[in-house]
């Protein structure tokens, strides 16, 4: 009587290359094996309790017979085997969007698939500042992100640069995706300014084309622009001032 096993404890194989754990009893010892990746096996070796094995190629479900033999060369009846599943192929990307926030970014994405491996078990996110993605999950700097979720809520140590990121997929084995890419600008605020201006006082007339602008922002800025004109059309944008000849 014996049992064996394929990566103890695993459902999924990445490589053909596994470990194969061997249990056997019998009155007399020692005790021989046959391996096999079929039905048949013809090629008895001493007993051994673990030994490397190569599995059959190709994706799916893969199985490992053995049969065991003492010394007398009395065979067990019938064949002890393990299945497990090999999955050769990395998931494949999907797309991911970026929605400016307050002073942040909100990162979604989706269309990511494992197609019929082992499945997408968790995503990768990395960014580095500028318009240039890291050029794989394994380059530029790690943003965490939730093993069960799509969606990243960035803030970046910048406000108003441009950030860009890659997403990548990971499956079960541990194989990851080349990766879906997006940049993006933060923004300080989304909410444009208001404000005031007045000629000359509030003076209801005035006998000189030269007046004096009197300008207020309704909520103080650092950074503020401001362009005026006497028309209904402005392009000629300057730093805010209170006063404008």
């Amino acid at each position: 009587m014996g049992t064996v096993m394929i990566n103890p404890g695993a459902e999924w194989a990445k490589s053909t290359a596994v470990t194969v754990t061997l249990t056997a009893t019998d009155a007399s010892i020692p005790i021989q094996m046959c391996i096999s990746n079929t039905r048949t096996c013809t090629a008895w070796t001493t007993f051994a309790a673990a030994m490397r094995w190569k599995l059959s190629s190709g994706r799916g479900t893969k199985a490992v017979g053995a049969w065991f033999r003492d010394t007398r060369g009395d065979t067990a009846t019938s064949r002890m085997r393990d299945t497990i599943l090999l999955d050769t192929t990395a998931p494949t990307n999907g797309k991911v969007t970026a929605e400016q926030g307050d002073g942040s970014l909100s990162l979604s994405w989706d269309g990511f698939s494992d197609g019929t491996g082992s499945g997408i078990v968790k995503y990768k996110a990395v960014y580095q500042k500028g318009g240039v993605a890291p050029s794989s999950c394994n380059a530029g700097t790690v943003a965490p992100v939730a093993d069960d979720a799509t969606t990243l809520d960035f803030t970046g140590p910048d406000n108003g640069a441009v950030y860009s990121f890659r997403i990548c997929a990971i499956d079960a084995v541990g194989r990851m995706s080349a990766g879906a890419t997006v940049s993006a600008k933060q923004v300080p605020e989304l909410v444009p300014p208001t404000g005031t201006v007045t000629i000359n006082a509030a003076a209801a007339a005035t006998k000189s084309t030269a007046a004096k602008l009197t300008l207020a922002l309704d909520i103080p800025e650092v950074g503020a622009m401001m362009c005026v004109s006497n028309g209904g059309t402005c392009s000629a944008w300057t730093a805010f001032a209170v006063t404008k000849n």
